[in-house]
């Protein structure tokens, strides 16, 4: 059952994990914002499993700057051009179309 008032850790790293485990051999591009805690939750995911995280791509509904210190630290030890943060979706068409897609 949806937990509306739950923490986003407990609820999304669950799910996408298990997502992980049952298609081993597929690529994702995880979607989020910046305004909870889908960057530190996506970088910590992206670091568990670099060949299955194709690209994170999150909202700026904040504000803040690519070098904020919060983004340093969430995308820690993952490539630049692994990681967008974009401000509408109409951007998304353009980065993901740059996205090699790998079938298993």
């Amino acid at each position: 059952m949806l937990n509306l008032f739950g923490s986003q850790e407990g609820y999304k790293t669950p799910v996408i994990e298990e997502l992980l485990a049952a298609l081993p051999g597929r690529r994702f591009v995880l979607i989020g914002d910046s305004g909870e805690q889908d960057p530190e939750l996506y970088g910590a995911i992206a670091r568990k499993h670099p060949g299955q995280v194709a690209a994170i791509f999150i909202r700026n509904v904040t504000g803040e700057k690519p070098g904020a210190e919060r983004f340093r630290k969430a995308f820690e030890g993952i490539a630049a051009q692994g990681w967008k943060l974009f401000n509408q979706p109409a951007e998304l068409d353009p980065l993901v179309s740059k996205l090699v897609v790998l079938r298993p």
